[in-house]
Order: C-alpha cells, then sequence, then structure tokens
C-alpha cells in the first residue's frame, strides 16, 4: 500500500440540467472551479447510459436507454491530472424498472431530469501517470 496525507480545500455544489453529458459536464465543473485534484458524490437520473466494465486487461462498453428514467444511485469519483488536462474518474450504478447497471461512466450519459453534486477540492494535485497497463496514482510518500 502507499498513501500520502492530502488536505480538503473547497466545496462545490452544482446542478446538471436536462439534456446534459454527464462526463462533460463533471469535466467542466471542475475545470470552471480550477479543481485540479478531489473527489465527488452525484446523484440524479439518465435518459441514456453509457458505460464500461474493465475485463481481462481491455475495457467493455455498453449503452442503455430508457423511455422513462435511470434513477442514479449514490455514485461517486475522483478528480486528477493527466498530461496537463483533468481527468475525471466516476464508477456509475443506476436503477431502471429492467435492473440495476453499472460500472465506468462514459461521454453519452444523458441527463433526465437533473444531476446534482458535490466536488471536494484537494491538495496536493495528483497527476496521473500510465503504468502496469493503466492510469495510475503515483503516490510517492514525503519522507518522514
Amino acid at each position: 500500500m502507499k498513501s500520502i496525507v492530502c488536505k480538503d480545500k473547497r466545496i462545490i455544489v452544482a446542478r446538471f440540467d436536462e439534456g446534459e453529458d454527464l462526463l462533460k459536464s463533471l469535466t467542466e465543473c471542475a475545470e470552471e472551479n480550477d479543481i485540479r485534484s478531489g473527489y465527488f458524490t452525484l446523484i440524479g437520473g439518465l435518459r441514456e447510459f453509457r458505460y464500461s466494465i474493465y475485463v481481462e486487461g481491455s475495457r467493455k462498453e455498453f449503452c442503455k436507454t430508457t423511455d422513462n428514467t435511470f434513477e442514479v444511485l449514490p455514485s461517486g469519483g475522483n478528480i486528477t491530472m493527466q498530461e496537463g488536462k483533468v481527468l475525471i474518474h466516476c464508477h456509475v450504478m443506476a436503477a431502471s424498472e429492467d435492473g440495476v447497471y453499472g460500472g465506468h461512466l462514459m461521454e453519452g450519459s444523458i441527463i433526465y431530469p437533473f444531476a446534482e453534486v458535490f466536488m471536494q477540492e484537494i491538495e496536493p494535485v495528483i497527476e496521473r501517470r500510465f503504468d502496469e497497463g493503466l492510469n495510475l496514482w503515483p503516490i510517492d510518500p514525503a519522507p518522514k
């Protein structure tokens, strides 16, 4: 295990509206508020749900649509930097009349009727690096 001590800074409260792309809205919210590292929780609804799961070294993508609403169950993720850009890593679970689905949030997940987010900024900034086939946190604790 590797760990570092981080410090909480600001909390941003946001509402995303019908028709917005959930992943893009999360990224824009972090960028507009200059959050370079942090974490968030979210609830809300989706009309279209795009997600992926990691299966044997590769990503398998899914798309679910409904005439009603997918209820986004309490979900969340983290905010880091990668190659100078904000990277949102979000895992989402959503329920419909047909069942519960979940995985890594993908672009194309369309909000309906809204989504509510609490976004917590932390420091120091965490920059992801490609290692062992994944984009990982290079946690190098400071000397004691």
